[in-house]
């Protein structure tokens, strides 16, 4: 259909949202993890439009929001999680792996994780997010919610049998996992609303 030439860019890993306008998606490129760029590419039927997310270089997009008007990308180190506007790329807020509370399991109380490098949304008002990486040195992985009401306050969530790996947002209110019960098997859950 078209090619844009992005001049300086080049990667050996890329990652590609598509928004939900159907029109645009993200490209999230870069070699190395001090020069990933974030860029937005539209296509409206006639012409190609691209812009660079005027974000810090760097940041690894991960999700776009249902209705699109925000994205979550992480730091290089992914130890802060940042929700951006997607009309200008401004931070909205930023969660830094200091909100995470230690493992049970771990011996020094002070052995903070941070985040995985997937996280997305469950719907429009709610992030999914991981600490699976490191949570596996203790055994048990652990999944987190972000709730806009309450935007800087992680919240594990409790579930029903052990888990595994990171979790995948549908947007819809669901998400799938892995449980350690069943690994051949992935699980669908949703949130138990009040």
């Amino acid at each position: 259909m078209h090619r844009i030439d992005l001049h300086d860019l080049y990667a050996t890993n890329s990652r590609h949202i598509p928004h939900p306008d159907g029109q645009s998606i993200a490209l999230c490129l870069g070699s190395d993890p001090d020069d990933i760029t974030i860029i937005w590419g539209s296509w409206d039927g006639r012409e190609a439009n691209t812009r660079r997310a005027e974000t810090e270089p760097g940041i690894i997009l991960c999700d776009i929001s249902p209705a699109g008007n925000e994205y979550v990308a992480l730091t290089p180190s992914t130890d802060v999680l940042t929700r951006y506007r997607s009309a200008d790329d401004s931070p909205i807020i930023e969660i830094d792996y200091e909100a995470l509370t230690t493992h049970p399991d771990a011996d020094d109380p002070n052995d903070l994780p941070v985040w995985d490098q997937m996280c997305s949304y469950i719907d429009g008002d709610t992030i999914i997010a991981s600490t699976s990486d490191l949570d596996d040195q203790w055994g048990r992985h652990r999944h987190w919610t972000l709730h806009s009401a309450e935007p800087s306050v992680p919240v594990e969530i409790a579930y029903p049998v052990p888990v595994t790996g990171v979790p995948t947002a549908l947007g819809d209110g669901t998400w799938i996992a892995r449980s350690d019960a069943e690994p051949n098997r992935v699980h669908l859950w949703a949130r138990r609303m009040p």
